[in-house]
Parts: structure tokens; C-alpha cells; sequence
């Protein structure tokens, strides 16, 4: 059976848990087209953010401008709502804070057998002069919670700044989207100060688990599809 990669949210959700805990949320996780995704506002974040471009100095990005650049990219009306209220209250904060984005490009954290991680952006921010690399978890739920938050940021940590390069002494922050009705969203941010960090090891054993857990699951739909069908194989024999 071919490798079937967990969308980086759900494998940091599943790494701090238990075994059987693992299995109960791997359960739910499927593959198809979702009706809402938020790539259009992913698309936009370091115009929200005020990125500069290279070394030339920032521009202050206009609110209905990137609202037009969100929106041209959205599906249907739903998703345009949802991922203009997410826009919305980043472009507020970093507008409210005089906020400044860096670029700097970071390759994915090669670690067990997760494809590489990826939890920040190509850029970062100066918050009190210090650099700061933020990540947008923009779900309403199954989102990342304060465990899976400590594991988001130790992630973070072994690929930014363990280093001990430039970046030794930065900041993670972890932007989330409760609900506020149907259609506006607050912003929630969470620092990594503070937090409680796994080590690589610890890290690269709950991904081993993950996968080795995530593997039962797949082979557990696909006798059941089998089952379904009466025992019937295809011509390759499956």
C-alpha cells in the first residue's frame, strides 16, 4: 500500500496522544475534497503581515486590495466568507502593532517518516525586536490545541533555532480563528514562550507511532472495503 502523508495539522494533533488515542482520531481523518479549504488567505499571508520584499522597504499593504486578491481565488461564497474573517484579524493586528515581515526561507524539518514538517512561513516578524515566526492555524475546529500547540513549537524549535544560528534567540506564535458566529472570526495568538518542549528523539518516536498507527487504519478500510464488496478482487489482484 502506497504512503499516504497526514496533513501537517492532524499529525501534530496525534503525537502527543496515546495509542489508543492515536487510532480514535486517526479514524476520523479522511481524504477527499473538502467544501471550505484556506488556501486563498494562505495565498495572502505575507501581505498580511507586511512582508517586505528583499531588501527593499515595505509597503504598507491596503485591506480592500488584498480582500480582492482573497476573494478571486475562493470557490464560493462560504469559503470567500470564512477566509476574508481570518484575513481580516491578521491584517488588523499586524496593522494595529506597526507590525514588519522579513523574508527567509526555511525547508522543511526532515524527521521520521512525516515527509518533512512545515510549520511557518518564509518570513518573520519583529515583535520588541525580537524575531518572531508565526503560523496560521485557521480552523474552526480539529485544530491545534495547547499540547499540540508545545509539539507545533518543538517542531519549530529543531528547525529554527537548535541550531543555534542567527535565529537561537526567536519566537514562535501560533495564530488560531474561534468562531464568533457564523461569519466573523477573533483572533487568538499563542506564544511559544514558555512552552514546554519535546526533544528531537521524543519528537521523532511520536511520529514512528503516528504512522505505524495511521498504517492499521488504512489497512482497516481497505478490508472493509473488500468486505463490502463480497470478497470481489480487481483484475491486478486487489
Amino acid at each position: 500500500m502506497k504512503k499516504r502523508l497526514l496533513p501537517q495539522i492532524d499529525l501534530v494533533r496525534a503525537m502527543p496522544l496515546s495509542r489508543i488515542e492515536k487510532r480514535a482520531l486517526l479514524q476520523k481523518v479522511k481524504f477527499f475534497r473538502p467544501t471550505l479549504t484556506y488556501r486563498a488567505v494562505r495565498a495572502v499571508t505575507p501581505d498580511l503581515f507586511n512582508v517586505r520584499p528583499g531588501c527593499l522597504e515595505p509597503t504598507a499593504s491596503c485591506w480592500s486590495e488584498i480582500a480582492n486578491a482573497i476573494s478571486s481565488r475562493c470557490l464560493h461564497v462560504a469559503e470567500r466568507i470564512q477566509n476574508l474573517a481570518v484575513g481580516k484579524r491578521v491584517f488588523e493586528d499586524s496593522t494595529q502593532r506597526r507590525l514588519t515581515g522579513y523574508q527567509h526561507q526555511l525547508f522543511p524539518l526532515k524527521i521520521g517518516i512525516s515527509g518533512g514538517a512545515v510549520l511557518w512561513s518564509d518570513f518573520y516578524i519583529v515583535v520588541d525586536g525580537v524575531p518572531v515566526f508565526p503560523f496560521i492555524d485557521p480552523r474552526r475546529s480539529n485544530g491545534l490545541g495547547p499540547i499540540a500547540r508545545n509539539v507545533a513549537f518543538s517542531l519549530m524549535h529543531q528547525r529554527i533555532r537548535a541550531d543555534g544560528g542567527d535565529f537561537a534567540s526567536a519566537e514562535f506564535a501560533i495564530y488560531k480563528f474561534p468562531s464568533e458566529g457564523a461569519e466573523s472570526r477573533r483572533l487568538s495568538i499563542h506564544s511559544s514562550d514558555g512552552a514546554e518542549l519535546y526533544s528531537y528523539d521524543d519528537l521523532e518516536q511520536m511520529i514512528q507511532e503516528v504512522y505505524e498507527v495511521w498504517e492499521e487504519v488504512l489497512s482497516d478500510r481497505e478490508a472493509e472495503k473488500r468486505r463490502a464488496a463480497g470478497g470481489r478482487v480487481g483484475s491486478l489482484g486487489i
